[in-house]
């Protein structure tokens, strides 16, 4: 009588670990909350952080805006990651900053692919209506 010895190929096993953790891994990204904030750009131990006034988040990329000037934020706010500034609430990841004075908290912000296909599209048809209009006024019936 022989016994047989089942044995799970490597690439197998490997490939079944890379499954489980890439699944991990999309469940901590989709923890995020989306997050649009104002505030001020402070200076923490070895970061950037948004102090909106009650919490401290890191921002990694503050764009040409300086310390101590408020902005607006948007990103995925996280707050179980990994920082160096241990004073951080979380973190801004992807985050966006703009001009408080050109976007102040609670106004639309642009989207500007959609914008210009609706801009252009609102401005064709305005146009297209006013020389249809045009057209019907200034052509004359022949009798």
């Amino acid at each position: 009588m022989h016994v047989y010895e089942r044995r799970i190929p490597w690439g197998l096993m490997v490939l079944a670990g890379l499954a489980i953790v890439g699944t991990g891994l999309r469940a901590v990204a989709q923890t995020g909350e989306d997050f649009d904030g104002c505030g001020v750009l402070v200076s923490g131990s070895g970061c950037v952080l948004l102090d909106t006034g009650g919490s401290l988040y890191v921002v990694t990329n503050t764009g040409r805006f300086q310390f101590g000037e408020e902005v607006r934020v948007t990103g995925t706010l996280t707050e179980n990651c990994t920082v160096i500034c241990a004073e951080a609430d979380g973190c801004i990841q992807g985050a966006t900053v703009y001009d408080l004075d050109v976007y102040p908290c609670g106004t639309p912000l642009p989207s500007f692919p959609e914008d210009i296909v609706t801009d252009a599209c609102a401005a064709a048809s305005g146009s297209l209506i006013g020389l249809s209009t045009l057209g019907a006024l200034l052509v004359r019936r022949r009798q």
